[in-house]
């Protein structure tokens, strides 16, 4: 319906409305769906890779198509650049990125011992972040796709909360441990 309607303008809705409805109130497609959503929300909560997409892309690419057919005087620019030229080796910083998340978990299940210490500020902003990075995981997981890129966008929250609360406790925090 979609395609004989020329795509998913106001001419489709009609059709559209229908599938959404059926995928609503037919059970079996509505569990199969429920299960599949939360299935990639959990997958992509930890699809985390910094550099995903950062890829030397051949002449056959759809980027270097479009970069050499609307920037022209760009291309030579893109085809020298270190991308294209090495690609970017980032599996260092990827596994010093595992490590510093793994600290951060441990801080925030250490949080029982710790939430006497921490103001309620601190305490908001380290639930806030754990709220967000969860919900950028249905949003792109359950609605859309896994895919890493969009979890590494946002769970650099987590560590960026933790550090500011280690700056501001920091006294409080060397005599607990």
């Amino acid at each position: 319906p979609v395609n004989l309607n020329s795509g998913w303008g106001e001419q489709s809705k009609e059709e559209y409305n229908f599938f959404i409805k059926d995928i609503l109130k037919n059970r079996k497609y509505f569990w199969l769906n429920v299960t599949s959503s939360i299935q990639n929300t959990i997958s992509q909560l930890f699809r985390t890779e910094i550099g995903s997409g950062l890829v030397h892309y051949l002449e056959n690419s759809s980027p270097h198509y479009v970069i050499h057919v609307y920037y022209p005087d760009e291309a030579m620019s893109y085809d020298t650049s270190r991308q294209n030229v090495f690609g970017f080796e980032l599996e260092f910083l990827n596994d010093i990125h595992m490590v510093l998340m793994a600290l951060c978990v441990l801080f925030v299940f250490s949080y029982k011992k710790l939430k006497s210490f921490l103001t309620i500020e601190e305490k908001i902003a380290l639930i806030a972040s754990i709220i967000v990075i969860v919900l950028n995981s249905v949003a792109t997981g359950g609605l859309h796709v896994c895919y890493e890129r969009f979890q590494t966008r946002i769970i650099w929250v987590l560590p960026f909360v933790v550090v500011m609360i280690l700056i501001n406790r920091w006294r409080e925090l060397r005599k607990i441990f």
